[in-house]
């Protein structure tokens, strides 16, 4: 008997020692992605099942590990920052004694700051934590911001467990940046098609309008660049860095993913069914002729530069006039990375849904979830 209590006693001691020890948690490696915090901030989380020793915000980033010592225990979490982090703050009950709860405040963030920030830089993040109306402490932790350039791609998790967030490339389609009304009104000038109808029009119609945006990209002198090195690296944490669309145009530069999403972005403001196509190391682009997705067409985006229309030539000129099209050299790009497209998506068919990094991001579908586009980049 005496053995028996003196158990139950070291247990309960067990417990409060246990429970009086809790850490700071920031997710990912304790790195911060700008794009994931802006793409996900209207996200809906309340339809996602709560795991068990969660507690707060779904969509939370920062926040702690704390084990109970009494069951129904009154908790609050506080979160403070610098410039990029407000606030934040949960306060809810944790039923289950001696139980290790994840606990994630609703932070608070400057989105217009992250929107802006081109290189990585570090913060400091306080975290108080009180129970039942006693403080347990502060905690200060620095953490590191990535550059919102930098577009997670997979977690591996403290189990060896490989989380895909590749469907974060849907932020990086931006249908409402300001330079695709320019892009489709200097299609417009350029002749191409009178106006953009969508899926008004028939068919072909919309491959004419395809076609429109294309040569007008082309004439941008945009070039394919396989830059696609992140701020940051992590043993964790794999990312690439995507170009925003105004980054493209200006630089002149854009790999297979900047690419995709600036024509999937023109092709969502005119109404069009688009999706990103990611392979092993490769991404590039469908879109549907129909609204009724019966005639898909795949873009192999990075043949954008295979033809420099800026470059005036004989050959040029005799080509457009032998063949009897207009545009001729710009045509007969594109013709070729529809091809390659759909010879790249044909080979692939097999393996989508199936087999680790083949998926086909439907940018509609990304909007349904809540995956917001990130803003332009300036000021």
């Amino acid at each position: 008997m005496k053995v028996h209590v003196q158990l139950v006693c070291f247990c309960v001691l067990f417990v409060r020692l246990l429970g009086s020890d809790w850490r700071v948690n920031v997710d990912w490696d304790n790195q911060v992605f700008p794009s994931y915090i802006i793409a996900t901030s209207t996200r809906n989380s309340e339809t996602d099942k709560m795991p068990d020793d969660y507690l707060g915000d779904l969509n939370g980033y920062i926040g702690i590990e704390y084990t109970t010592e009494h069951p129904g225990e009154e908790v609050r979490v506080e979160v403070t920052g610098g410039e990029l982090i407000k606030s934040g703050i949960f306060e809810g009950a944790a039923k289950v004694a001696g139980k290790k709860y994840r606990i994630y405040p609703k932070v608070a963030y400057d989105y217009h700051k992250l929107g802006l920030l081109a290189e990585p830089v570090s913060e400091d993040v306080t975290i108080t934590l009180t129970v039942n109306g006693q403080r347990k402490g502060t905690k200060v932790q620095t953490v590191r911001f990535r550059s919102v350039n930098d577009c997670p791609l997979s977690l591996v998790d403290d189990r060896g467990k490989e989380h895909d967030y590749s469907w974060m490339f849907a932020a990086y389609v931006n249908e409402n940046h300001p330079l695709i009304d320019r892009i489709l009104a200097a299609s417009l000038r350029n002749g191409i098609v009178p106006a953009f109808k969508g899926y008004q029009g028939s068919p072909s119609e919309v491959y004419q309008e395809v076609f429109a945006v294309w040569n007008t990209v082309q004439r941008s002198g945009v070039k394919y660049s396989s830059i696609t090195t992140a701020s940051g690296e992590s043993e964790k944490v794999f990312s690439q860095h995507v170009r925003k669309l105004e980054e493209c145009l200006s630089n002149s530069q854009a790999n297979c993913v900047d690419g995709s999403a600036l024509f999937a972005s023109a092709f969502r403001k005119i109404g069009l069914h688009t999706s990103l196509i990611l392979i092993p190391r490769h991404c590039f682009l469908l879109v549907y002729l129909d609204d009724d997705r019966h005639q898909p067409m795949v873009i192999e985006t990075t043949m954008i530069g295979d033809v420099d229309l800026n470059k005036q030539s004989l050959d040029r000129g005799l080509n457009s006039l032998l063949s009897g099209r207009n545009n001729n050299l710009s045509r007969t790009s594109f013709e070729q990375a529809c091809r390659r497209g759909a010879e790249e998506y044909n080979n692939s068919l097999p393996y989508f849904e199936k087999a680790p990094h083949y998926h086909r991001i439907d940018i509609e579908r990304a909007r349904k979830r809540g995956i917001t586009p990130l803003g332009s980049s300036r000021s």
